[in-house]
């Protein structure tokens, strides 16, 4: 049975609403393009929203694991949001040893390239496929092997926020 996507809920969006989409990979290179196979440089649909894979205006040319669109919309929202005091950002806070609480930016616990995995678990499926690990696969797919990937987000949420007693940051 092949893994499906299961979309949980849909969010309902206020008029004028600032979205973004990032994208990472847990291969070598994330290149985005559009059905023609045109790329962000190339591809009038992917400039129009914003879409950024590489140094903009070079031919082929990708950051490696991440691309996105429409952040540079998303955060001079944010930051709006934030000069006018409708959108805070609480702070970090303490472990239980009363420690300020470590980010993916903590360079004691990161490598040199903070943030540029994904948290996500997978299973790999007894035909060499694989999907994302959830209730709903797994049950699906019993003898499937959970498999990971070295993520400095994975590692603060999944192993040192657990053992610190410290919760991450979530919108409300």
């Amino acid at each position: 049975m092949p893994a499906r996507l299961r979309v949980l809920h849909l969010l309902t969006l206020s008029a004028g609403a600032v979205v973004a989409l990032w994208f990472r990979f847990n291969g070598g290179i994330l290149q985005l393009l559009n059905v023609s196979g045109k790329d962000t440089n190339q591809s009038p649909t992917m400039k129009a929203a914003g879409c950024i894979n590489g140094v903009q205006g070079v031919q082929g040319d990708v950051f490696g694991q991440v691309s996105w669109c429409n952040a540079a919309s998303w955060f001079a929202s944010a930051n709006a949001g934030i000069a006018s005091g409708k959108t805070v950002i609480p702070p970090l806070g303490v472990d239980k040893l009363g420690n300020p609480c470590p980010t993916s930016r903590s360079f004691e616990i990161t490598d040199a390239c903070p943030s540029d995995n994904v948290p996500t678990q997978y299973l790999l499926l007894p035909d060499g496929s694989t999907a994302q690990y959830n209730v709903g696969n797994r049950a699906a797919h019993p003898d499937a092997q959970v498999i990971n990937n070295a993520s400095d987000e994975a590692l603060l949420t999944n192993t040192l926020g657990p053992l610190i007693s410290w919760t991450p940051y979530v919108a409300p």
